[in-house]
């Protein structure tokens, strides 16, 4: 049992990385002092988390280190509330710049702290001071970085090993996620959406030129992180019918920078299949609107951040001059986003039923359909899945951990005791 510890610890530093590099904590306005600390916190991380497979293996004999990894555990906890804390501020003062008078109403406040959505909880309500929040949030910040820094010593004095050939530890040495493609997984087909894609096939409006006041329709994906927007996109994306529909096709990962000469310069890349030596916005937008002119396009936005109308009115000036029955297709976490770029209602993404969830975990895990031919792993199977919250991400997450340790483990499917206290650590990253 002792490497499913490891593996849930390994999964919910992935989601503290994520986390740490979010738009939402980059984008948030903080002193400096306060900034580099917290930057510093991704690097010790990775160190840290580049040695659990070894801590793991020798916490049974060394009493040591099994003290180690509960002070690990429960610094990974205080980290994760610090961090949901500076989320919501992040969205309180995002809130107090668009409606000033509205961010310290009781409604507002329930929509920014998601403990509250399904309760009845009413938050005091107070006069926000963004300095006494930095002050306060200062100190909590010392305290994380003080522990954190002597579990960094600890390690050293206990001869923790780093796993450099195990495989769990491999990330990005940056802080940023990874950019999305837009091809699609063979087994992307059978992962329970196939309802949802012929719903938003039928906004396209697919084989009519008509339906739409606009030149082009922008359609968003909205969903938490983790529920399968991209997945989504990726199978609309490459749907036959789709191919034969549209003139031009491009798919561009926005992630948390919304640059729109950067933007616009990459789609005239993928649609021309030149180098682009122009520096001015004005005419790369020229070049492309000149290029797209008359032609029916298909666009992909995957991850959009941007709350900025003025932005995405720029970015989207070439995109008029296409043919009718042009779409752009976006993604994003945001209601805020959908709305200042929709031109149909939003396509709002519900989690997948237990039985697809399932599916996905025995697939990224054994490379097996379900677990149905498999009895001796079924019950933890479906009892993990449950967990997932019906989130594909997070199934194909865990099976993919579970895959690298598939040699280490025998019997039923190992998880069922150490799972819970894990996973709703994890789960509170897809919360967001």
């Amino acid at each position: 049992m002792v490497v499913i510890a490891e593996i849930f610890l390994s999964a919910f530093f992935t989601v503290l990385l994520e986390k740490l590099a979010s738009g939402e904590l980059v984008n948030l306005a903080l002193p400096e002092g306060i900034r580099s600390r917290l930057q510093t916190w991704s690097s010790k991380l990775k160190i840290i988390e580049a040695v659990l497979s070894d801590a793991e293996e020798k916490q049974i004999a060394e009493k040591s280190v099994n003290m180690w990894l509960e002070q690990l555990q429960d610094l990974a906890y205080d980290l994760d509330d610090l961090l949901d804390e500076l989320a919501t501020e992040a969205r309180r003062r995002n809130l107090m710049m668009a409606q000033p008078t509205q961010a310290s109403n009781p409604s507002m406040l329930r929509k920014l702290i998601p403990a509250c959505r399904s309760t009845n909880f009413t938050p005091r309500v107070a006069k926000f001071d963004s300095a006494k929040f930095d002050f306060n949030i200062s100190s909590k910040i010392d305290n994380i970085t003080e522990r954190l820094q002597d579990l960094l010593k600890q390690k050293s004095d206990l001869n923790l090993m780093s796993d450099h050939l195990g495989g769990t530890r491999s990330r990005s040495t940056g802080d940023e996620r990874s950019p999305t493609i837009s091809l699609v997984d063979e087994y992307s087909g059978f992962c329970g959406r196939e309802k949802d894609k012929q719903a938003i096939l039928a906004q396209m409006s697919l084989g009519s030129e008509s339906g739409s006041d606009h030149r082009f329709r922008v359609i968003p994906i909205v969903g938490m992180a983790g529920i399968g927007k991209t997945t989504l996109a990726q199978q609309i994306y490459n749907d036959e019918e789709v191919k034969n529909s549209f003139d031009l096709k491009v798919w561009i990962c926005v992630s948390d920078e919304f640059d729109e000469f950067a933007i616009t310069e990459r789609i005239y890349k993928a649609i021309s299949s030149e180098s682009c030596e122009f520096k001015d916005l004005d005419i790369v937008q020229v070049k492309l609107r000149e290029i797209i002119s008359n032609r029916k396009f298909l666009l992909v936005l995957d991850d959009v951040w941007n709350e900025n109308y003025g932005k995405w009115d720029v970015l989207s000036r070439p995109f008029q001059a296409g043919a009718p029955g042009s779409t752009v297709i976006v993604t994003t976490r945001n209601f805020s986003v959908a709305s200042i770029m929709r031109s149909v209602p939003d396509y709002h993404l519900d989690k997948l039923g237990n039985e697809k969830i399932c599916s996905i975990l025995a697939h990224h895990a054994r490379g097996w359909q379900n677990f149905d031919a498999h009895p001796g792993f079924k019950e933890a199977g479906e009892a993990i899945s449950k967990k997932c919250e019906g989130l594909p991400l997070a199934a194909k997450s865990l099976g993919g951990l579970l895959r690298l340790r598939r040699t280490q483990i025998s019997g039923r499917m190992y998880w069922i005791a150490r799972c819970g206290i894990y996973l709703r650590r994890v789960m509170t990253f897809f919360q967001l």
